[in-house]
C-alpha cells in the first residue's frame, strides 16, 4: 500500500483533536483506517525532521493520567513484518494540534525500523530511537515507560507506512492509573430557542444505558419546571455519547440554574466510559440566558497570538464581522484583534479563534468585551437573539516558566548521589526530571549513579499555558571498580594466571584461597592440588582508593582427571603441529605411564619421567598410517589408587 501524504486525515481518531479514548488496562484490536497524513512531527534527538518525520496513517489516542506513575504499552502488528512508530505527547491545558507545532509536548516515541511489537516497558532504552534501517541491524523497538502526572492529559500517537490501524493494543506493565480523571464531567450547555430544552456537554464520555430516559437521573434549581425526558445525542448508532438532551415540562424563565445527577429510576446515576459512577448529587451551572454568551476562553500558547472563544449556544457566522471589531481586550497589556478565524457548520459555529496583532506575553488578568462590530451588530445567535454590548468574559495569561535547576553532588565510593531542585514559580505546577537511568517528578528530585562520565538531566515545566525545557550535562568522576580474568576449571599442579582488569585502585589485596595472598596489582600464577570433594578454591581481591574498598570473588573448579582428556588423532611429520601424542597436562598426574600397541599387540612405546608422549616411531623408524591402541595409568590423589584408561588414536600422514 503506497504513501498517502497528500491525503488528508479526515477519519475519527486520525487527528490529535478527534482521538480516541484510552481507559485504563485495556487490550484491543484497532481495525484497518484510511491511509492518510497530517503533517510533519517533530523528534527529539533526530537528523532530517522535515523528510523522515510524519504522522503517516496515524491512529491517535487520548487519556488523562487519574493517579501518576509510568505507563507501558505494547503495539503489535497483525502482520508481524510490519514497521510501526509511536510518539508520546502532555497536551494538558493545549489544543491537541499543537503537537505539530511545539517541540517541548514531546514525551517520548520510537521510529525503530525493526519490525514486531512496538511500545514502553520497564526495560526499554532510555532515549527516542530514530529511524533505522533493519539491514544495518535490529534497533530497539521498546522505550522505558514514561512517567504520567495527575490530572494530565496526553496524546499517542501510532502510524506506519502501510497501514492506519491493523494492530492490536494493551495497555499494561506501568503503574500509572488513567481508569479515570477524576475531573469534573461538565463542559457546557446549550438552551434551545424556546428554553423548553437544554443541551449538557460532557468532558468525558457517557454510557448511553446508563441514561434514565424520563429525565430521572437529573433535577432542575431552582424547580422551575421538572425534568421529563433525556437522551444522549447519537445514541442509535453509538454506545456512548458526550452529549445529553433534557427536556424540561415548561419553557425555563431566563437565569441561572442548577442541574443535579442523582440515581433514576434505572438504579444508577450517570457512568462513564470507564464503568465509573459520576457521584450522586454533583451539580451542573448553567444559564438560560436571552442571547449566546462568551463561555470559555483558551490562549493557543504561552505568549499567545491567539485566542479561543467559546459561545453558550451557536452563533450565525454571517453575524461576526471578520475583521474582529466584535470583540475588544483590555487588560495588562494592549492588545489588538487583526482577525476572526471561523469554522462554520451550517452557517453556525459554536467557537471563534481571534488572531492577534501582537502577542500577550504580560501575564495577568484580561478581559473580552463585545461590541457592535464594522457589520453594525454584534454576534447572534440562532434564535436570532443578538448579544448585548457590553457583555464581557475574564480570562487569565499565565507567565513565562523557566526551566533551569540546580544541583549539587554527593560523590560515594561506588554511587554519587545528585540533589536536583527547580526554584518555581510563576504558576508552575508539573515537573519532569528525565534522566539517563529514570525520571521523577516534583519541584525536586534525588537521583542516584553508578556510571562515571557524563550523564544527561533534564527538566520540563509547565503551568497549564507555558512549558520549557532545560538540560544540563554533568561530569561524574571515575569509580572505583573491581574485576578481574581467571579460568573457571583447571588441573591439579596446572600453574592458573590471573590477569586484573580492576580500574582507579591504589592497593590491591589477593586471597587465593588456599592459604596464600598477594599485594601485587599483577600477581604471579598460583597451583591447586586438587581439592577434597571437588570443592572449588574462592580467589577474593580487595581493592582500595582512597577511603573507598571493593571485593570481588570468584570461584576456581580442580579436575584430577582433567589431563586424560587424549587427542583422537595426530601427524608426526616433523610441520611442529600434532608431531606428539599424550596427555596434555602430564603435570596434573602422579606416576603417570603411558603405553602405545600396534593392531598386533606389539608394545611400541612406554613413557618415561623425561618422556611422556609417542612420536609416531618404533626403535626410531616411522611406523605407517593407521590406528593404534594406547594405555594410561596413574595414582589418584585423593585415594591413593592406581587409575587405567584405554583408548584409540589415529596415525596420520
Amino acid at each position: 500500500m503506497p504513501f498517502a501524504h497528500a491525503q488528508p486525515c479526515t477519519a475519527q481518531g486520525q487527528t490529535p483533536a478527534t482521538a480516541f479514548s484510552l481507559c485504563g488496562n485495556t487490550s484491543f484490536f484497532q481495525p484497518t483506517l484510511p491511509v492518510c497524513r497530517n503533517g510533519g512531527l517533530f523528534v527529539p534527538g533526530c537528523t532530517n525532521q522535515n523528510t523522515s518525520y510524519g504522522d503517516n496513517n496515524p491512529v491517535y489516542y487520548t487519556f488523562t493520567c487519574k493517579n501518576a506513575g509510568t505507563f507501558g504499552f505494547t503495539v503489535s502488528p497483525a502482520d508481524p513484518i510490519q514497521d510501526y512508530n509511536w510518539m508520546l505527547y502532555d497536551i494538558t491545558g493545549r489544543n491537541p494540534n499543537d503537537i505539530f507545532a511545539d517541540k517541548t509536548l514531546v514525551l517520548t516515541g520510537n521510529w525503530s525500523g525493526s519490525t514486531g511489537n512496538t511500545g514502553a516497558a520497564a526495560n526499554g532504552i532510555n532515549f527516542i530511537q530514530c529511524r533505522s534501517l533493519p539491514v544495518f541491524g535490529e534497533k530497539p523497538t521498546f522505550t522505558a515507560m514514561p512517567l504520567l502526572q495527575t490530572g494530565h492529559v496526553y496524546v499517542l500517537m501510532v502510524s506506519n507506512v502501510d497501514y492506519a490501524g491493523n494492530f492490536s493494543l494493551a495497555v499494561q506493565g506501568g503503574t500509572a492509573d488513567i481508569s479515570d480523571d477524576n475531573s469534573t464531567p461538565f463542559r457546557s450547555s446549550i438552551a434551545a430557542c424556546s428554553n423548553n430544552s437544554i443541551t449538557l456537554v460532557f468532558n468525558k464520555k457517557i454510557k448511553c444505558s446508563s441514561i434514565a430516559s424520563n429525565g430521572s437521573d437529573f433535577m432542575l434549581q431552582p424547580a422551575t419546571a421538572s425534568i421529563v425526558a433525556a437522551r444522549g445525542i447519537n445514541c442509535t448508532n453509538s454506545n456512548e455519547t458526550d452529549s445529553i438532551v433534557l427536556t424540561f415540562s415548561a419553557a425555563v424563565t431566563q437565569g441561572q440554574y442548577q442541574i443535579s445527577i442523582n440515581t433514576g429510576t434505572d438504579g444508577n446515576t450517570l457512568v462513564d466510559r470507564c464503568n465509573n459512577n459520576i457521584a450522586s448529587n454533583t451539580t451542573i451551572p448553567v444559564s438560560i440566558s436571552p442571547f449566546a454568551v462568551i463561555t470559555n476562553v483558551q490562549p493557543n500558547a504561552c505568549n499567545a497570538t491567539a485566542l479561543t472563544l467559546t459561545f453558550s449556544k451557536p452563533v450565525q457566522c454571517n453575524s461576526i464581522a471578520a475583521d474582529g471589531s466584535d470583540f475588544s481586550i483590555t487588560g495588562h497589556a494592549l492588545a489588538q484583534i487583526q482577525h476572526v478565524q471561523t469554522t462554520c457548520n451550517n452557517g453556525y459555529t459554536n467557537s471563534v479563534i481571534l488572531q492577534l496583532q501582537q502577542p500577550l506575553n504580560t501575564a495577568g488578568n484580561y478581559t473580552i468585551v463585545c461590541k457592535k462590530g464594522t457589520n453594525g451588530n454584534t454576534f447572534v445567535d440562532e434564535c436570532n437573539k443578538e448579544t448585548a454590548a457590553g457583555t464581557s468574559t475574564s480570562f487569565r495569561i499565565k507567565p513565562a516558566v523557566d526551566a533551569s535547576f540546580t544541583y549539587s553532588i554527593s560523590y560515594g565510593c561506588m554511587t554519587d548521589t545528585i540533589q536536583f531542585t527547580h526554584a518555581g514559580g510563576n504558576e508552575i505546577n508539573y515537573w519532569l526530571w528525565l534522566f539517563e537511568n529514570g525520571s521523577a517528578v516534583g519541584a525536586s528530585a534525588t537521583q542516584l549513579f553508578t556510571t562515571s562520565g557524563l550523564t544527561l538531566a533534564r527538566l520540563v515545566v509547565d503551568n497549564g499555558q507555558c512549558r520549557d525545557t532545560a538540560a544540563e550535562t554533568i561530569l561524574l568522576p571515575d569509580k572505583l571498580s573491581v574485576d578481574f580474568d581467571v579460568m573457571d576449571t583447571a588441573c591439579a599442579g596446572e600453574e592458573i594466571f590471573i590477569v586484573n582488569r580492576s580500574t582507579n585502585a591504589t592497593a590491591w589485596s589477593w586471597d587465593f584461597g588456599n592459604n596464600t595472598f598477594s599485594s601485587l596489582e599483577k600477581p604471579l600464577p598460583v597451583t591447586y592440588t586438587a581439592a577434597t570433594n571437588n570443592r572449588p578454591y574462592t580467589i577474593t581481591l580487595t581493592a582500595t582508593k582512597d577511603n573507598c574498598t571493593s571485593s570481588l570473588s570468584k570461584q576456581v573448579y580442580i579436575d584430577p582427571y582433567c589431563a586424560l582428556f587424549m587427542p583422537t588423532a595426530f601427524s608426526p611429520n616433523d610441520d611442529g603441529l600434532n608431531d606428539y601424542f599424550g596427555p596434555a597436562r602430564t603435570t596434573a598426574l602422579r606416576e603417570m605411564q603411558l603405553k602405545i600397541f600396534n593392531r598386533y599387540g606389539v608394545l611400541l612405546f612406554q613413557s618415561s619421567a623425561g618422556n611422556t608422549s609417542w612420536n609416531g616411531r618404533y626403535n626410531n623408524l616411522l611406523q605407517p598410517m593407521g590406528n593404534y591402541v594406547w594405555q594410561l595409568s596413574w595414582r589418584d590423589p585423593a585415594s591413593g589408587s592406581v587409575m587405567q584408561k584405554k583408548g584409540n588414536v589415529w596415525l596420520l600422514r
